[in-house]
């Protein structure tokens, strides 16, 4: 399927009148405020507009404004596509915090980072061999098996040690 391409909805020259408030708009907390900023911005336009000679109740230039419902006054109509094109075009940027890290690491992940030594050792008498390192076969499939040996002896302090680390 083709993109469509989106027409604008002010002109350049109407965005240069838009533009300056949206700082102003995206530091706003609560509706009312925006609606305030809306109104001033409300006022730039119209004043803009009438400079310019648009006339909202002209067919044409209704329809260029995106105010070409029948049932409201232009002007109103004017506000509320002006307001539905602020919140959408100049939403507030999403504050990029970094989540909660709360790391839960495992007491036998710490166990291999902390001990290797002893956890290679394990292994050894595992495999029935004098020792072990990375480069032993099958040291790998014994090492959960190995861990779990060494915290299964630990006493309840060790353990505790572990944890906190």
């Amino acid at each position: 399927m083709p993109a469509q391409s989106r027409k604008a909805v002010y002109t350049t020259a109407e965005r240069a009148i838009l533009d300056p408030w949206k700082e102003e708009y995206q530091c706003t907390s609560t509706v009312s405020e925006r609606k305030l900023v809306a109104q001033d911005v409300l006022v730039e336009i119209f004043n803009y507009w009438s400079d310019q000679g648009v006339d909202l109740y002209d067919k044409e230039e209704r329809t260029r404004v995106r105010c070409d419902f029948r049932s409201l006054s232009p002007h109103s109509l004017a506000l509320k596509r002006l307001v539905y094109w602020m919140q959408n075009t100049w939403c507030k940027p999403k504050a990029v915090e970094a989540p909660g890290m709360i790391l839960k690491v495992k007491p036998i992940e710490v166990l291999w980072q902390m001990r290797q030594q002893d956890v290679f050792a394990e292994i050894a008498k595992l495999l029935g061999v004098p020792s072990a390192d990375a480069n032993t076969p099958g040291w790998f499939q014994k090492r959960m098996l190995a861990m779990k040996n060494i915290l299964s002896t630990m006493s309840d302090e060790e353990a505790e040690q572990l944890e906190r680390e």
